[in-house]
């Protein structure tokens, strides 16, 4: 009777114990699916975030693209109006006097009106150069009564400024060029980029205007 009471404790404790291993058996099974199945919820989670991310910056350089675009093309717009106005005014004057004054005298009376004319923008300016290299007018300077040779003139990124002007004016008659270039109303000789519209002043084609 005891050897059948002790035989049947054995088995149910070897009973308890098997269920016990099993389960634990089972639980470190789910657990370690459980992690691998969070792991990849977890990746897929952060590649859709990343993708989400990537369009939303995307999408805002794009758009910063449009509006740099847009803002450079008004920019340019404004620029020629600004530098025609300029044009049609010098040959105003040219027209107004040309069989009254010398060209010495007209191109005073052109210098002078242009170096006094205000813009709303600071950093908007006239200058007039020659095509062989002289210094007329630079924003409110003048140069005409002063011979300053700048036609090796060259910006911080070694472009010659005053030659690739006069080619475009001598060229193609008028154009835009970028180089880097002093700003007139900051004092020190940091260069920044620079967009300019060129235009040839035919009437005096050996000292034409870039305006």
């Amino acid at each position: 009777m005891k050897i059948s009471n002790f035989i049947s404790k054995s088995i149910f404790l070897v009973s308890i114990i098997s269920v016990i291993f099993v389960l634990l058996i089972t639980i470190l099974l789910q657990y370690n699916n459980f992690q691998k199945e969070s792991g990849e919820i977890k990746k897929t989670y952060l590649e859709q975030k990343k993708k989400h991310l990537e369009k939303e910056v995307e999408k805002v350089y794009n758009y910063i693209q449009f509006k740099e675009k847009e803002i450079n093309e008004k920019l340019k717009i404004e620029l020629k109006q600004k530098v025609d106005n300029a044009y049609n005014t010098a040959m105003f004057i040219y027209k107004q006097y040309k069989d009254k004054k010398s060209d010495e005298e007209i191109k005073e009376l052109i210098v002078n009106v242009l170096k006094n004319y205000s813009f709303s923008n600071e950093r908007s300016y006239y200058f007039i150069n020659s095509n062989d290299g002289r210094a007329i007018l630079f924003n409110k300077n003048d140069y005409l009564n002063t011979y300053k040779h700048i036609w090796n003139m060259y910006d911080s990124k070694g472009e010659y400024i005053i030659r690739k002007q006069s080619t475009i004016a001598l060229k193609k008659g008028s154009g835009f060029v970028k180089n880097h270039f002093v700003k007139p109303d900051v004092k020190n000789s940091k260069q920044f980029p620079k967009l300019s519209y060129i235009r040839n002043f035919e009437p005096f084609i050996l000292e034409q205007g870039n305006i």
